[in-house]
């Protein structure tokens, strides 16, 4: 038994897994979940202003990324409750990312002004 299995909402084959009920669409909403999203945000927040405000950088960005996976997995007649999985992922990778990008941009700043 898993802790899992008392959540309703959170398939019982989880994204990575081969699932015989799991679709192209299913697998193209996770990839951009997955990668896709998390490495333009890492990208965007490294190279770009987005690093000079952290509500943007650790809130606002990964919110709009799960947002569009959400959208994307929809309209892509993806199971909501895999795309909810998908959408909780790629804010989580989002948020991680932009946090190491915003810890190498101030580092790179801290080292440029040095």
């Amino acid at each position: 038994m898993d802790p899992f299995d008392f959540i309703p909402i959170v398939p019982p084959n989880l994204p990575g897994e081969n699932a015989s009920g799991k679709t192209p669409g299913d697998s193209f909403a996770a990839g951009v979940a997955s990668t896709v999203l998390p490495a333009v945000n890492f990208l965007l927040v490294l190279f770009t202003g987005f690093a000079a405000s952290f509500a943007v950088a650790l809130a606002l960005m990964p919110l709009a990324s799960a947002s569009l996976v959400f959208v994307i997995g929809r309209r892509l007649s993806t199971a909501t409750s895999r795309v909810v999985v998908y959408a909780l992922g790629c804010a989580a990778f989002c948020l991680i990312g932009n946090a190491c990008a915003l810890l190498l941009h101030g580092l790179l700043q801290f080292f440029h002004d040095f």
